[in-house]
């Protein structure tokens, strides 16, 4: 549980961040009834799980940056990759759909 409370401000501004967003381009794909933007909706909320569970800190200097991210994720290393992996296929897909085909 201490790991959860390791920069729990940072983690809940970017889950709060992408959920937004996820529920806008849902909103937004339902009203022009656009499967594609429903998909990248998708994605962004997926996205917003994801920084919930590596929050990017923008208080720490650059160079340390990407240790204490690491130190601060939650999650084992595969679902947290598993979850970057469907997320962004979800983004590019619903965007491929939305803009090349009028999905």
């Amino acid at each position: 549980m201490r790991a959860v409370r390791t920069h729990l401000a940072f983690r809940i501004v970017w889950l709060v961040f992408g959920v937004t967003i996820g529920i806008i381009q849902l909103a937004n794909g339902g009203a022009a009834r656009s499967f594609g933007l429903c998909l990248s909706g998708v994605g962004m909320m997926l996205f917003g799980g994801l920084w919930f569970l590596i929050p990017t800190i923008p208080t720490i200097p650059l160079r340390n940056a990407l240790q204490a991210s690491h130190s601060a994720a939650l999650g084992s290393g595969k679902f947290r990759t598993a979850l970057a992996c469907c997320a962004l296929a979800c983004l590019a897909c619903g965007q491929i759909l939305h803009f090349g085909f009028q999905v």
